[in-house]
């Protein structure tokens, strides 16, 4: 029984889409790259909702930081789905979100999936599986991964492939297991560093041409000593751009108010009298 019930999880697992960039062949408006239907720069009460439709027995946790300047309580910077809140869940849905005083987005989201012992895909079929999904990989001679490259309309990039690969393979993934821990470990959590979103500049400064682009970036996880078949799969979709950007302006913000208040205790202090010796 046990097998079965394993069975019939990996079918639901690999079936479960990501959510396809083919519109324009349907006849809808093109849009960047969705997992879980939710895409960068989907709003967070709808990245919420969209979490709890995907497994609406699952269990969402938050990463929250306080920033008194921007609000008066905590913000969420990211939202976590998986069945059970443990690192042993075999699925986990990771949305990475801006601060203030931007309106709140989606800038990232990643989806980690594990397979039971015995019920391990071929490394092909899980690529197949993605091509499906997201199209024709960039050219890359990185073993056990894919990139994809989109323009902000969802359009695939053409040409560049090695240097949009390089782009893809250098932007700061997400370690889902980890994050699972930290977010464990607390209901608001301080352990999960929110630095990234607060200025995710995991780009490095003279990589400028990869920021007008939205990437996808599959790492296939092969089963040691047999690089046919995988034991997980993650998939991570970021805009970069507009992270930066998102984080620009909530450092930018943070700057402002700590000049106020300097500037206000410093008007403060002149005002107060000085004793006389």
């Amino acid at each position: 029984m046990t097998r079965i019930v394993q069975f019939s999880l990996l079918i639901v697992l690999i079936s479960a889409p990501l959510s396809g960039v083919d519109c324009a062949a349907q006849g809808q408006t093109p849009a960047p790259p969705s997992i879980v239907g939710i895409r960068p720069g989907t709003p967070i009460g709808e990245a919420y909702e969209l979490l709890k439709q995907h497994g609406p027995n699952g269990m969402i946790q938050y990463g929250q930081k306080r920033l008194d300047v921007l609000a008066d309580k905590p913000i969420t910077y990211a939202m976590l789905w998986s069945a059970t809140g443990s690192q042993e869940d075999r699925e986990i849905v990771e949305v990475d979100l801006n601060f203030p005083p931007n309106d709140q987005k989606v800038w990232r989201i990643s989806r980690r999936i594990s397979f039971p012992t015995d019920h391990e895909p071929l490394a092909e079929a899980m690529l197949n599986s993605l091509r499906k999904t997201f199209g024709k990989e960039l050219p890359s001679s990185v073993p056990d991964h894919a990139f994809w490259a989109f323009d902000a309309q969802g359009r695939p990039v053409q040409g560049r492939g090695v240097e949009m690969a390089d782009c893809a393979l250098y932007l700061e993934l997400p370690e889902l297991s980890g994050t699972v821990l930290a977010f464990a470990s607390a209901k608001t959590s301080s352990t999960v560093n929110p630095n990234v979103a607060l200025a995710p500049t995991v780009v490095a400064a003279n990589r400028e041409h990869c920021h007008p682009f939205v990437f996808v970036a599959a790492s296939l996880a092969a089963e040691p000593g047999n690089r046919a078949t995988i034991r997980n799969v993650s998939v991570t979709i970021t805009d970069i751009g507009a992270g930066i950007r998102a984080g620009t302006e909530t450092q930018a913000a943070l700057n402002g108010a700590v000049s106020a208040e300097q500037k206000a205790a410093l008007k403060k202090a002149k005002e107060q009298p000085v004793p006389q010796f």
